[in-house]
Order: C-alpha cells, then sequence, then structure tokens
C-alpha cells in the first residue's frame, strides 16, 4: 500500500459527523439529568442512613439512660390533650420512642371536643392543629412510608385498620389505644407502652399486659448535692475566698457528673456547718482553717448556683460558672433563710428580674415557700424594685367565671387568696418584732420630744426670745412649718411605716395589712386574665397544682418589663379531678422551664418543714 495514498471519505459518514455533536449534546443532557436524578437519590439515601445511625444511637443512649424504655409508644389521649406538643419535639428532646403510633379514631374524638368553652376544648383545637400539619407532610407519600419524621428522629404514624375487639366501642379512644397497643405489642415482643397520666388508663393497659410509661416520670428539682474534694486546696481556696468555680475547674473536679443547667445550685455536703448535739451550729472546721484573714462568705458559702451572663439574642455572652450566693446577704433578719432550700428560693428570687425573671417552686407544704414569696415581693416593693405585688391565687374550679353575686372581683377572689393574706400577716408581725418589739412598739422619740422633755423649768425669758424671733422670721418659720406638714403628708402615705400602739396579735394588725392590701396588692382571678401585660410587678401564682398545662401556658405569657414572675405550689395537693402529681401546671411549667436561662426552679424537701413540729410528724406518717 502507497504511502501517499488519499483516503476518501463517503459522504454519508461525513454527514453523520456533521451531526453527531448534536445528538451528543443531547445524550449528554440526558446523561446529566438521569446522574443527577442518581445523585440525588444517593444523597437522600445517604442522608437517610445517617438518619437512621443517628436514631440508632439516640436509641442506644435512650436504653442505657432508662431500662423501661420501648421502643414504641402509644400515647394516650389523655396524654395528647394535656400536652400536645409531645408530637413537635425540638431537636434536642429527649427521645420517647423510636416509633408513635396514633389510632385515627382520635381525630374524630378530639373533633367533638373542638367547640367546648372549656380548656378541654382549646386543647383539643391545638391538638387538630398539630394533627393537621403532621398529616399535611404524609398525605402523598406511599401506605408503607406514611411516617412523619420528628426533629428529634422519633417517627410519628397514624392508624386505622386494626381489629378492635367484638362487643367493644370501637369510638373509644381507649377502647382503640388498647387495641393498638396488643396489636404492636404481639408483633414486638413486648416492646411496647402506653404513655399516659391517667391512673384508670394505666390499670386497664396493665391488666392487658402491656407497659406504661408516665408522663413526666421525673419532676426537675433545680438542686443536687455534692462532696467537695478536700484535697485540691486551690479550687477549695479559691471557692471560699472567691465564692466560683469556673466550667473547666468543675469539670476537672467532678468529672463523672452530669451537666449542670442555667440557675441550678449545687450544695457542697461536707462545707456546711456542724451542729452540737443539742442541734446548735458549730464552724465547720475544715472551713473555718481555710478561711484566712478573717474572710467569710456567709453561712451559706457551701451553696452555689450555676450562673452564665446572657445576651439580647438569647445566647451566652461568657462562659457559665458556679457562683456562691450573694443577693440574700442583703436581707433583713425577719426574711432570713432556715435552711438549704430557703437559701436558694431566696436567692432566685432577689436576683434581678432581667437575670431570673421566672422562680418556680413546686414543694411540699409548711416549706414556707408562700412566705418568702410574699414577703420578699414586699419587701422589694417597699425599696422601689417593683410598684406592685400581683397575686392569682389557687383556682380548683378550672378558670370558671367568678359568679354574679354582689360584690368586687377583689371581694371574690380574695376568698380563694387567705394563704397569701396569712403570710403577709405573718410577715409584718415578723418585721414589727425584728423593729425591737415586745408587746409594745420601740417608737424613737424625736428631737421636738426631746426638747420638750428637757426644756422643764426652763425660765419665762426662753418663750419670749423664741416669740421674737418668730416674728422677725415669720416667712422662714412659715417654710419650716409647710416642709414638716409635707413630710408628715409622705410619712402617712408610707403603708410600711410601724403604725402607734400596734400589738402582736390584735386587730391592728390585721388593720395593718389591709392597708398594705388595699394600696399595693392585686388580686385577679385566672378567667379575667386574659390578654393582660403586667409589667413593673412582683407576681405570684399561688397554689398552682390545680392549674391545667394550658391554662399554665398562658398565664405565663402575662409576664412584661420588669417583673417578677413567682409561681409556687405542692404538686401532691391537687384538688382539681382531671389531674394527678405529675400531669399538673405546676409539674408541667417545672418540666418546661428547667435549664431556662431565665428561670429558676427550686424543689424544698420534707426535711426543710418549717411550719412546726407537728407538721413534720404529719408528714412522716401520713404521706408515707
Amino acid at each position: 500500500m502507497s504511502k501517499n495514498k488519499v483516503v476518501t471519505i463517503p459522504k454519508t459518514t461525513a454527514k453523520m459527523k456533521a451531526q453527531a455533536p448534536r445528538e451528543s449534546k443531547r445524550a449528554q443532557d440526558n446523561r446529566a439529568a438521569k446522574a443527577a436524578a442518581e445523585n440525588a437519590k444517593s444523597e437522600e439515601a445517604k442522608a437517610e442512613r445517617i438518619g437512621e445511625e443517628i436514631l440508632k444511637q439516640k436509641v442506644k443512649e435512650a436504653k442505657a439512660q432508662d431500662p423501661k424504655w420501648h421502643s414504641i409508644i402509644i400515647p394516650a389521649l389523655d396524654a395528647l390533650i394535656g400536652d400536645p406538643e409531645i408530637l413537635m419535639p425540638e431537636k434536642d428532646t429527649k427521645l420517647k420512642a423510636e416509633i408513635m403510633y396514633i389510632p385515627d379514631q382520635y381525630i374524630d374524638r378530639v373533633c367533638d371536643w373542638r367547640d367546648e368553652l372549656t380548656t378541654r376544648g382549646e386543647a383539643a383545637k391545638n391538638l387538630l392543629r398539630i394533627f393537621s400539619n403532621i398529616l399535611e407532610e404524609i398525605h402523598d407519600a406511599p401506605g408503607e412510608s406514611r411516617l412523619y419524621t420528628c426533629k428529634n428522629g422519633m417517627k410519628i404514624c397514624f392508624v386505622n385498620d386494626i381489629q378492635i375487639p367484638h362487643g367493644a366501642n370501637n369510638k373509644s379512644a381507649t377502647v382503640n389505644a388498647l387495641a393498638v397497643a396488643n396489636h404492636y405489642n404481639q408483633l414486638q415482643n413486648s416492646d411496647v407502652a402506653i404513655l399516659t397520666g391517667d391512673d384508670y388508663m394505666a390499670s386497664k393497659a396493665l391488666k392487658n399486659g402491656i407497659d406504661v410509661a408516665r408522663i413526666n416520670p421525673d419532676v426537675y428539682t433545680g438542686r443536687r448535692k455534692l462532696q467537695f474534694p478536700l484535697n485540691n486546696s486551690k479550687a477549695l481556696e479559691q471557692w471560699l475566698h472567691q465564692g466560683f468555680l469556673t466550667e473547666k475547674m468543675f469539670r476537672e473536679l467532678f468529672p463523672d457528673e452530669a451537666p449542670l443547667r442555667i440557675n441550678e445550685f449545687v450544695e457542697f455536703e461536707n462545707l456546711k456547718d456542724e451542729t452540737d448535739e443539742n442541734g446548735k451550729p458549730i464552724a465547720n472546721r475544715e472551713v473555718s482553717s481555710r478561711l484566712t484573714n478573717g474572710i467569710d462568705r456567709g453561712p451559706w458559702n457551701y451553696i452555689g448556683r450555676w450562673y452564665c451572663v446572657m445576651g439580647e439574642d438569647g445566647k451566652p455572652e461568657k462562659y457559665p460558672c458556679l457562683q456562691s450566693l450573694t443577693y440574700i446577704r442583703e436581707l433583713p433578719i425577719y426574711l432570713k433563710p432556715r435552711n438549704s432550700g430557703q437559701a436558694m428560693f431566696a436567692e432566685a428570687l432577689l436576683a434581678p428580674p432581667e437575670e431570673i425573671p421566672i422562680v418556680i417552686c413546686p414543694s411540699t407544704f409548711g416549706t414556707g415557700k408562700t412566705y418568702l414569696a410574699i414577703g420578699i415581693g414586699l419587701y422589694l416593693v417597699e425599696k422601689g424594685d417593683y410598684m406592685r405585688v400581683f397575686v392569682v391565687p389557687r383556682d380548683s374550679e378550672l378558670g370558671k367565671e367568678i359568679g354574679f353575686l354582689p360584690g368586687t372581683e377583689f371581694e371574690k377572689t380574695i376568698a380563694k387568696a387567705m394563704p397569701i393574706v396569712d403570710n403577709i400577716e405573718a410577715y409584718l408581725k415578723n418585721k414589727w418584732i425584728a423593729k425591737g418589739g415586745n408587746g409594745s412598739p420601740k417608737i424613737k422619740k424625736g428631737k421636738k420630744e426631746g426638747a420638750e422633755a428637757k426644756s422643764k423649768g426652763s425660765r419665762k425669758g426662753n418663750s419670749q426670745a423664741k416669740h421674737d424671733w418668730d416674728a422677725q422670721n415669720a416667712e422662714a418659720v412659715e417654710a419650716v412649718a409647710a416642709a414638716a406638714e409635707n413630710a408628715q403628708s409622705k410619712k402617712a402615705e408610707n403603708v410600711f411605716a410601724i403604725p402607734e400602739g400596734i400589738r402582736v396579735g390584735l386587730t391592728q394588725l390585721k388593720e395593718w395589712a389591709q392597708k398594705i392590701i388595699k394600696k399595693l396588692v392585686e388580686f385577679v382571678s385566672v378567667i379575667n386574665m386574659g390578654g393582660r401585660s403586667i409589667s413593673c410587678s412582683w407576681m405570684i401564682y399561688d397554689e398552682a397544682q390545680d392549674l391545667e398545662r394550658f391554662q399554665m401556658n398562658q398565664l405565663m405569657k402575662r409576664i412584661g418589663d420588669n417583673s417578677k414572675m413567682v409561681i409556687t405550689g405542692d404538686p401532691r395537693q391537687v384538688y382539681n379531678h382531671h389531674m394527678n402529681e405529675r400531669s399538673n401546671g405546676l409539674s408541667y411549667a417545672a418540666t418546661k422551664m428547667a435549664g431556662s436561662p431565665y428561670a429558676a426552679v427550686i424543689t424544698m424537701n420534707e426535711d426543710e418543714i418549717t411550719r412546726s413540729v407537728a407538721a413534720q410528724v404529719i408528714s412522716q406518717r401520713l404521706d408515707h
């Protein structure tokens, strides 16, 4: 073959090569689209695998923390009505289960309640809204994958094809919940539980061989006890002398301790003062030996609060630290705490509203929570930190109307606020005694009285000289008289001034309390709190254990600028038959606000009852 031979390309081949680029571009676009779809599918599968891995890790952690943890939860309708938010958990919310099955019949039942003019009706509307959002998300999904994934990884599925036992009411929420639980209990080898706060529902479930998961089984107490490592001299001296421990130092001292929450209190038991055989306090030897140069941070130097400065954006400005109690040092003697729990509660109450605007105290009876709440409130009002005390008293009638009988709202509401009135009188009595009273008030003699006492037997020339001076300085005398009259008027306006002639236990004490109540205390019923914004006030929600979750949710939103909200009550003394110790509004508020930088939760123990020795004995015998 010749090397110079020219190869002739046929016209058809040239035409094909000319058309090749266009066909190649079209094919390239198709390939790119196909590759993008496959890549998206791969990314979706990868994200799903990662999500499953994260869920498995959360499940593993949940099982390690709670041996009674279940993979499948069927929420009873009472649990959803009481707290609809369990269906919309946040990303960092503790996992309740891998999957939550909800009977479709719940929707019909909730629709029957939504028009009720009750708390249940309002909760039903909120629950229907959440149901609607979930169903919209999974509407177009195929049957087997109709699962809604929450932010924390838990999945939610509505079921409607479960067979109901013959003769049972197929519209009953209880019957449907038990049927769904029995169905999955057989499939999942007893890894199923019913979530409820109702004892009747729990009994029915246990009778059918189904486990029960209680709502809020562990209530946050806001405090913990630790033993300070005395062998670490540097940390001990820093705590005793400077009154704080950095986050890094605390972790080094207590490596196995769970992380502290903002405004959680720590009590170092081995730094507490000792007591002799008669119960009198003796200075802790270990502490007193370290307190050189006369430095002492007070009797509560063994208690600290996990503190963090927050910015306007709600994020920490500085690293948190454990800080010793500081605010209670300013308290007068008639408000001094009598035990550790009261010291923690008083510290949280005295903190400025920009630091801790909400204080919640779910504690047993007789621990002094109401006395400290109203006493410190009146003390700060007298100082000028707040304008008034705002009280929402006990409401065991679910926020019903206060009635049409004659009388103002104050007259109808104060009947439910007698614990507050009793503690106002106790506060004034203790204040009077602290001022030096022992049957009659200690009244200091003024300059005028002293001058009159010394002027006995004075000569007539003194009065004549005074008359001449008055004549020459008439204008000055009038000015002095006007100033004295103005001062006397201001003194009369000061309702906190101890009235002359008052004696402990007499009606004058009640009259004094009524003057303060009339001028500085406002009593409002729950039903009349809607839409209000309470600013520059000391707000007290007393005996809040009878409030439902929805009511507590609405009441807590009433707080305005420069106000302090104090919520007290005993979760074990619930008179509302719709709730129990775990499902009431007080426990709900304590659980939801636990760890918030804007709230402090303090629970006082039974050994901190200060009402009387008899009250302590009664608690030990009747509550155990």
